[in-house]
């Protein structure tokens, strides 16, 4: 099993190198309705990923996790989609074009995720 300084090393370069491949918040509203399938199943990688990190950091860290999804309740990439609009109609507000066009979906996700199933204290 590798060690936890070496999955944090790749998921800091992943972050670092990844970040010219995050879908921007402008493209996403051009393309969701055009383009619904392809968005669900990049919104459903996005979420999958999401999830596995939880289990990692409770499983494996013993640590909190980023959400706290209802046991039995099972997400999919309409379900996320839904978490993501509610999301960027509760906090998303550019204030230049160059935050149109960094503002990342998949921050926009983990918020959503963080504020509908905000853990308890």
């Amino acid at each position: 099993m590798p060690s936890w300084k070496l999955l944090l090393g790749c998921m800091l370069l992943c972050l670092s190198v990844g970040k010219a491949n995050a879908m921007s918040v402008e493209d996403y509203n051009k393309i969701k309705d055009v383009e619904p399938g392809s968005m669900l199943i990049y919104l459903n990688g996005i979420g999958s990923g999401y999830f596995w990190s939880n289990t990692y950091l409770m499983v494996y860290r013993k640590a909190q996790p980023l959400y706290c999804q209802p046991g039995k309740l099972v997400l999919h990439g309409d379900n996320y989609k839904s978490i993501l609009d509610a999301e960027l109609q509760r906090s998303y507000r550019p204030k230049t074009a160059a935050d149109k066009a960094t503002s990342s979906v998949d921050m926009f996700l983990l918020l959503g995720l963080i504020n509908t199933f905000p853990c308890e204290a």
